[in-house]
């Protein structure tokens, strides 16, 4: 039997609701949302998809990189060779965060010394062994 709340003539089917997933869409596996932003400052909220430490970095240069691609970084950039070519994406700032269970994989960075008027890029990566990193 379905659970079925009555309000008067109303009837609400909540057989979507229960204890494992108590919500009707598909758990949010990864994801990022900007909000809290002012001239200068951003909060970025993030939820990684397995625990672990994790950089964002933050450019302000356009670039596109694949899913689960492999990068490195040095000072100053993020160095990329998919496809057998070497990118190099300058940044700016990064910020480390580790993620876990415990937080439901879920962290905000906090993003300060913004400058107004300027379009930011974001790249959220997965750290791995030998100071390598996936996106």
């Amino acid at each position: 039997m379905q659970p079925l709340l009555g309000l008067g003539f109303l009837i609400i089917d909540l057989s979507f609701f229960n204890n494992i997933k108590p919500w009707p869409n598909e758990r949010l596996e990864k994801a990022v949302i900007i909000g809290h932003t002012t001239i200068n400052s951003s909060k970025i909220w993030a939820r990684v998809g397995c625990q672990g430490s994790y950089l964002l970095v933050l450019c302000q240069d356009d670039f596109l990189l694949n899913e689960n691609a492999k990068v490195e970084l040095n000072s100053s950039a993020i160095l990329s060779s998919e496809k057998g070519q070497l990118t190099e994406i300058p940044f700016f700032s990064s910020f480390e965060m580790k993620f876990s269970g415990e937080t439901d994989f879920t962290g905000v960075f906090e993003v300060n010394n913004l400058v107004p008027d300027t379009r930011y890029y974001y790249l959220l990566l997965k750290k791995e062994e030998n100071n390598r990193f996936t996106v």
